[in-house]
């Protein structure tokens, strides 16, 4: 419910009078009191309706604390707020469009809510503006809309500069790993795309010259460093890693696996020469 200044039963405060205010509101019993005059302001209220988008795109399934579940955990919040608040709450789920509506109308739809929002699985390209490219349906009135995503798309400020936002009260929530930051890897690496299943190879070396990541390393060469990287196929969060020491190129020293950069106990055998 959102508070407005109106002429309601529900007294809200007083304000000092100004010329040209409306006689009929001056208190005159704090009149009488005070010798001042002060205006009677009240309190309306008013029914919002509320939209929540939620990514379900294939990038929202990585990080060391799923970027999806924490999305889904706020969409669960803002949801309950609502409803708690007597206001009606759309749930939206979109990748490459928007999907099918969950509608909550009540405090008593709350079990159907997190049922609904369990069984969401993740997977395909987001596109934001394929999602706000219709108007929405039906509602009238004052509406809030909650964007859940990492706006991880080429086309995310397009998509919310469409026309069907312009009149809503928008608020953007971004959703993004430590590691998508600052990463934990260097060197030339070969990165999979977790939606579009795109290779790019990426050299990392120039942005990060100097920095020690946690690879492991040997008593008599040193620190081991990145030579080259490849995320598994359906394991967004898992890697592959060719090391090297550095000043021993091209001396190699394995493939070691990490999981949510957790390193594997095993790896592969040492090799020397180049990949």
């Amino acid at each position: 419910l959102q508070s407005r200044k109106g002429a309601s039963v529900e007294f809200r405060e007083h304000r000092s009078y100004s010329p040209g205010d409306d006689l009929r509101y001056i208190d005159w019993n704090v009149y009488g009191r005070l010798g001042h005059l002060f205006i009677k302001q009240f309190a309306s209220e008013e029914n919002i309706h509320i939209r929540i988008f939620l990514d379900r795109s294939a990038s929202m399934r990585y990080g060391e604390r799923d970027k999806f579940d924490q999305a889904r955990r706020l969409a669960a919040a803002l949801a309950y707020i609502g409803i708690a608040n007597f206001d009606s709450v759309d749930i939206t789920p979109f990748s490459a469009g928007a999907e099918e509506t969950f509608r909550l109308r009540s405090r008593g739809g709350a079990h159907r809510l997190f049922a609904f929002l369990s069984g969401i699985e993740c997977g395909g390209q987001s596109s934001l503006l394929n999602t706000f490219e219709k108007p929405f349906p039906g509602e009238r009135g004052r509406q809030a809309v909650f964007i859940l995503s990492d706006f991880l798309d080429a086309d995310a400020t397009a998509g919310l500069k469409k026309p069907s936002l312009q009149k809503m009260d928008v608020g953007a929530v971004q959703l993004i790993d430590r590691s998508e930051l600052q990463p934990v890897f260097a060197g030339n690496s070969r990165l999979r795309d977790a939606e579009t299943g795109a290779v790019r190879r990426v050299d990392l070396a120039t942005m990060t010259a100097g920095l020690q990541f946690p690879l492991g390393g040997d008593p008599f060469f040193g620190l081991f460093y990145v030579e080259d990287m490849e995320v598994l196929p359906g394991a967004p969060n898992s890697v592959a890693v060719s090391r090297r020491n550095q000043g021993f190129s091209p001396r190699h020293e394995g493939v070691a696996i990490y999981d949510d950069g957790v390193k594997r106990p095993t790896e592969t055998p040492g090799h020397t020469g180049s990949n």
